[in-house]
């Protein structure tokens, strides 16, 4: 609990709002087969920022990493860089069909991410977080730190 009181004194500090807290990165295991080990290996990795605005995102915002489909809760971290126009350094490693849309310059920012599962069972019984789950289609949205505190209190 006291890593996130620090991370929520943190919020306060940043743009002075708690409304954008942290940010939500959806983990797309169709085009990300060995994530598991990919993340255990390589902690740190690159995500689309979408139509969020560049210069909201810097160094040090929580983050909540959420797979597609049924996998569930895969961890948490902090951004670790500012935003960057770049490919995925590692599109290589995505699926054929998939490596063009990686290859592609985009707004994207770095995150280092510790690996905390939960499965989808434990998260749809969570009204909140479900309801995020299921609305929230985009790579990267931002967390109230209401919302943030749901995941987090989800995960072992």
């Amino acid at each position: 609990m006291r890593t996130i009181a620090r991370e929520q004194s943190l919020a306060v500090q940043w743009e002075g709002s708690v409304d954008h807290f942290a940010l939500l990165f959806r983990l797309n295991s169709n085009h990300w087969k060995d994530w598991r080990s990919d993340l255990r290996d390589h902690p740190e990795q690159w995500f689309r920022t979408g139509r969020r605005r560049p210069q909201e995102i810097s160094a040090g915002i929580p983050a909540i990493i959420l797979g597609t489909g049924s996998l569930g809760l895969v961890g948490y971290g902090k951004t670790i860089s500012a935003v960057h126009t770049k490919s995925d350094p590692n599109w290589h490693l995505a699926p054929k069909e998939h490596q063009d849309w990686y290859k592609q310059s985009e707004s994207r920012v770095e995150v280092r991410i510790v690996i905390a599962r939960c499965p989808l069972e434990r998260l749809i019984s969570n009204s909140v977080v479900d309801h995020i789950r299921r609305t929230r289609r985009e790579t990267a949205t931002w967390l109230t730190s209401e919302q943030y505190r749901e995941f987090r209190s989800m995960m072992p």
